[in-house]
């Protein structure tokens, strides 16, 4: 039976590493940082990855949760270090701090939300970061939303499938964030989160028009009495679309074209050039120059 996968999944690899075995234990994990629940399978699917990569005495070390200097080796190993130096065994004061700033994150769940859907979205950390800080005033760098995304929400872990089933285990208001993630654009997206977006009139009227031309078509097809009113009336919408979809086209055709005018401008903007009398003159010192250098060549000893 496959196994379906969630966007927390080295998450889960990290708390068997932390010798959490039992499944009441894990909910209690995932129930602190408000993530979703997942089902036995899920977590025996990187209990046995673990358990297939890394050397039996390490294994031991995580029973016993005592931990010598190889134990972080084989962290790296599975691809769990990072969460790691911010545990007792192997403090680490930089990277603890970024550590504890990357589980704040799921302290403010519309940040979390809203950064959640982004990253579905393939937005770069980069990016991300100057933009969520902004809205919600926070000072958080990519390498902070990295290692969220790595941990607690990546997206590339997931499949179509994984999709469908993950949803099903979150509240409606991420359903309709992360559905609109999943099939929207990413201005579409960022309207619905609060956040700045571009909006263009005519390609938005274009959709319009497109549908309802589809409309008419599809009434005028069926011949009927009733269908025929129908087809009227989808019609008439389209004449109207298609009069305000060539008035905003021809609009950003106009503002592209003065842009593009402008550019022309720029470049050939001239540059400001001596006058007849100036020319004059430095053309009589260049002359006056080259006869005296000629002089010297064929007088060497009066020189």
């Amino acid at each position: 039976m496959t196994v379906s996968s969630v966007p927390y999944d080295l998450y889960l690899r990290f708390l068997y590493t932390k010798g959490i075995f039992e499944f009441a234990a894990i909910k209690n994990e995932l129930k602190r940082l408000s993530l979703p629940p997942i089902t036995y399978e899920m977590y025996e699917v990187q209990g046995t990855y673990v358990n297939k990569n890394v050397p039996p005495i390490t294994l031991h070390q995580m029973e016993k949760k005592r931990h010598d200097l190889d134990f972080i080796y084989w962290m790296g190993e599975i691809d769990v270090r990072e969460l790691w130096y911010g545990e007792p065994s192997f403090l680490d004061d930089n990277n603890e701090r970024d550590v504890r700033l990357t589980l704040d994150i799921h302290n403010d769940p519309i940040f979390r939300l809203t950064l959640n859907g982004l990253l579905i979205k393939g937005v770069d950390t980069g990016d991300l970061s100057p933009m969520l800080n902004i809205k919600f005033s926070t000072g958080y760098k990519p390498k902070h939303l990295e290692l969220y995304r790595k941990f607690f929400f990546d997206p590339r872990r997931m499949k179509r499938g994984d999709w469908k089933k993950f949803l099903e285990t979150c509240d409606d208001n991420e359903k309709n964030i992360y559905f609109s993630a999943l099939t929207e654009s990413l201005d579409g997206l960022k309207s619905k989160l609060g956040l700045p977006s571009r909006v263009s009139a005519s390609e938005e009227l274009a959709k319009l028009l497109r549908q309802s031309i589809d409309k008419a078509n599809q009434y005028l097809s069926l011949g009927s009495k009733e269908t025929n009113h129908e087809a009227r009336a989808w019609i008439d919408t389209t004449l109207k679309l298609t009069e305000k979809y060539e008035k905003y086209r021809t609009a950003d055709s106009s503002d592209f074209g003065k842009a593009l005018q402008m550019e022309f401008e720029y470049v050939e903007t001239g540059f400001d050039t001596p006058d007849a009398g100036t020319l004059n003159r430095i053309n009589e010192e260049r002359r006056k120059k080259e006869e005296g250098r000629a002089d010297e060549d064929l007088f060497p000893d009066e020189a």
